[in-house]
């Protein structure tokens, strides 16, 4: 029977009538209103947590950070994340938490057959979870970086940081096999944070492939110098960089 864990962040009934149904549906739910933050270790191990969003998160940035901490961090488990919201608010939550944009996303009032889809496919995906390798994909364009975690995220398990602040915030707390890198970044782009990586005795084994729209001489000299694993120019198609990936990690 597969496990899923319900959360809202306030008691409701339609909420409370959604666990039940899922139990009719021969789930194991686990529900809890007390908020994202009293989600604990265990229920990272739910083969899908479901996210029940209300409208009054929207005024709380702190709710907000609490819930982008979640998708993160239920990613990075490997564990199924579906979050079900307002449809004609599902915009300013993606504004206010880009996260969102690359889970499941159902909307309110929940059709169940829907729900059941999703569940089924979301289950499927992370069936073999352990056996996935670890991608962290560092890019500031937030549509090119849902992109790439859409095409991945059957394969690998993968978590997005749009900056070089949050990807060492991020490699504190958590490891993964590789880091997809993007050679343009405001502030500090791509070389000079794998120059920083470099440095770091937790960091400086960490393989790293350049992302990268730049096809110039040069521009490809620096990338080489700096000796990462390859680069994958960002032309490149779903297939191809499913190969690219499959080649190296089958070496």
């Amino acid at each position: 029977m597969n496990k899923l864990l319900l959360v809202t962040n306030h008691f409701s009934v339609v909420v409370k009538g959604l666990e039940k149904k899922l139990r009719n549906l021969q789930y194991e739910v686990k529900m809890t209103d007390a908020g994202f933050l009293n989600i604990t270790e265990d229920d990272y191990m739910s083969d899908v947590i479901i996210l029940y969003l209300s409208d009054e998160m929207l005024d709380d940035q702190t709710i907000l950070k609490e819930l982008t901490m979640v998708c993160n961090k239920a990613k990075y488990k490997g564990c199924g994340l579906i979050v079900i919201g307002s449809g004609k608010n599902r915009k300013l939550y993606f504004d206010n938490a880009p996260v969102l944009e690359s889970v499941v996303w159902i909307d309110q009032p929940v059709d169940m057959k829907l729900l059941t889809e999703k569940l089924e496919i979301v289950i499927e995906e992370n069936s073999n979870r352990d056996a996935k390798k670890r991608l962290l994909l560092v890019d500031d364009d937030q549509l090119y970086g849902t992109m790439i975690s859409n095409w991945l995220k059957k394969e690998y398990i993968i978590n997005h940081v749009i900056d070089g602040m949050e990807t060492i915030s991020f490699l504190t707390n958590h490891k993964v096999d590789m880091i997809l890198l993007d050679y343009e970044m405001p502030v500090v782009d791509g070389p000079q944070l794998l120059q920083m990586l470099r440095t770091h005795e937790e960091t400086h084994n960490i393989p790293v492939m350049f992302l990268t729209g730049i096809r110039d001489r040069e521009s490809i000299k620096r990338v080489v110098k700096l000796k990462p694993e390859g680069y994958i120019l960002k032309t490149a198609g779903r297939e191809e960089i499913l190969r690219i990936l499959g080649d190296f990690f089958d070496k």
